[in-house]
């Protein structure tokens, strides 16, 4: 533990002197080392990053869902139900700086990335080594989003929500990694693809064992019921944010989680108001028109 609070410390600094959000190749992006400094060179590498067959990337949107489903990954790819440390989960490609640290990784290997599709490594959008998407209901993921970045530094800490709606909610100007639209419609033209498997986080929430038995089946690796029933145990909200470390906290004064909220479907009531709420759904469908996307609001 002593170990893993030093290195995030020592990452939060690296952070915090980069100065906040960047842009790059018209996209904001978060201050992380594997991004910035000397862009150009470090995305060149990611794209031409050595991938193997055995490789699992785990992409989506900030607050979809990633942690929780790095977990349940992890435990299903190791066979374990131990959680992971910090230390043992350096695997987010915004962060990995020198990218050549991902090469002693022994496989198979497992990554996170918030990166729209086309910043992905080439040999994975060709197909070497697979990917499992993770989407949420924008409505709820918007409020989580904002309790996540409200408390960070580096980010945006005094913004209200209703600065938040405006900002993030109804526009992607300016929102990091283009925002949640650009950044949805892009991935939804690429689900046909074999390497990937599309999970929704809300029926994550109604059935973590299925899914778990589904993303089983995507990485053909065994599953028996009882490593199913224990992963999804274990893998329980309360028992995530009781048992693994943050590795967010170290951009947030005083070190405090805000990481692990409510973890609900439907949280978002709470937030919109109703107004709020009607500009949402007109703004959805004018901006996701054609899309076939098919989110869940409220269990």
């Amino acid at each position: 533990m002593e170990s893993a609070n030093k290195e995030m410390n020592s990452l939060g600094e690296k952070i915090r002197k980069m100065g906040g959000p960047f842009m790059y190749d018209n996209v904001m992006w978060p201050p992380f080392p594997g991004l910035c400094p000397d862009s150009e060179k470090k995305f060149k590498e990611k794209q031409d990053m050595e991938c193997r067959d055995t490789d699992v990337f785990i992409c989506s949107y900030p607050k979809a869902g990633t942690n929780w489903t790095h977990e349940v990954l992890s435990m299903l790819i190791s066979q374990s139900t131990s959680y992971n440390l910090w230390v043992e989960q350096k695997g987010l490609l915004e962060i990995c700086d020198p990218l050549d640290i991902t090469t002693k990784i022994p496989s198979p290997r497992l990554f996170m990335t918030h990166m729209p599709y086309r910043y992905l490594p080439s040999q994975l959008q060709n197909g070497k080594g697979k990917i499992v998407y993770v989407q949420r209901n924008p409505k709820d993921l918007f409020v989580s989003l904002y309790n996540f970045e409200k408390g960070k530094s580096a980010i945006g800490k005094h913004l209200s929500w209703e600065e938040f709606f405006e900002k993030n909610v109804i526009k992607d100007e300016g929102v990091l990694y283009g925002g949640w639209y650009q950044h949805t419609k892009e991935w939804e033209k690429k689900l046909g693809h074999n390497n990937i498997l599309q999970l929704y986080y809300e029926d994550m929430k109604k059935d973590l064992v299925g899914n778990i038995f589904k993303i089983a089946d995507f990485l053909e690796t065994s599953c028996s019921k009882e490593l199913a029933e224990t992963i999804a145990e274990k893998c329980s909200f309360d028992n995530l944010k009781a048992n693994r470390i943050d590795p967010t906290s170290f951009i947030t004064e005083g070190g405090q989680s805000t990481l692990y909220r409510k973890g609900q479907v439907g949280d978002w009531k709470n937030w919109f108001t109703v107004s709020q709420n009607e500009i949402f759904d007109r703004n959805y469908r004018d901006v996701m028109k054609g899309t076939t996307l098919n989110f869940i609001y409220d269990l």
